[in-house]
């Protein structure tokens, strides 16, 4: 079996009074900590911004993709594993492994084929072992 490491950071940090983030209303987002009210940042700003950083400054092999068509994701390794493998066989096979994983696919209207119904990060080891 090969060894896998799965980095997930939380990360508690000081910010200076600022409007970073705001709510659906408008309004600074804020919480209680330490009794006090204090200023929030949401977890998506952070992550979207570590996505960022490791696309930038990271081995590309290391990057994982957020999508909800990761059935067409998987698909296109299994394809550059092996090209004579056709599209249509290659989507199938990447539905079949994904819902033999215990993932719920839907058919997608716009496409054929089938997507998740919720959204996915996925390395580019994690589709091709």
């Amino acid at each position: 079996m090969k060894s896998r490491l799965f980095l997930d950071m939380h990360i508690i940090q000081t910010l200076p009074p600022s409007n970073i983030n705001r709510d659906d209303t408008g309004s600074p987002k804020t919480s209680m900590y330490g009794g006090v009210r204090r200023a929030r940042v949401s977890s998506q700003s952070w992550k979207a911004a570590m996505r960022n950083y490791f696309k930038e400054s990271g081995e590309v092999a290391d990057v994982g993709v957020r999508t909800k068509d990761i059935v067409s994701y998987v698909a296109k390794k299994i394809r550059d594993i092996n090209n004579t493998i056709l599209e249509k066989e290659a989507l199938d096979r990447a539905a079949q492994a994904i819902e033999l994983a215990g993932i719920k696919l839907k058919d997608n209207k716009d496409k054929s084929g089938k997507e998740a119904k919720a959204l996915f990060f996925l390395g580019d080891r994690q589709a091709t072992d």
